[in-house]
């Protein structure tokens, strides 16, 4: 009997920091990368672009 409630508090211990320490981190850092790409693609739909936004600004004379 004992040793059934030892393996079950062991085995809850492993699931919980193996949980903590790795699983919820992962997780995280998808959720980020995937938010911050949703936020560029929203920024694209919401910021007009025009002909020649993407030419080099020149410099000014010297």
């Amino acid at each position: 009997m004992m040793t059934i409630v030892a393996l079950a508090i062991i085995g809850g211990l492993i699931t919980s920091t193996a949980l903590s320490l790795i699983f919820v981190p992962v997780v995280y850092e998808i959720v980020e990368s995937i938010e911050h790409w949703i936020a560029r693609k929203a920024t694209r739909l919401v910021t007009p672009r025009k002909p020649g936004d993407d030419d080099p600004i020149p410099m000014a004379p010297t």
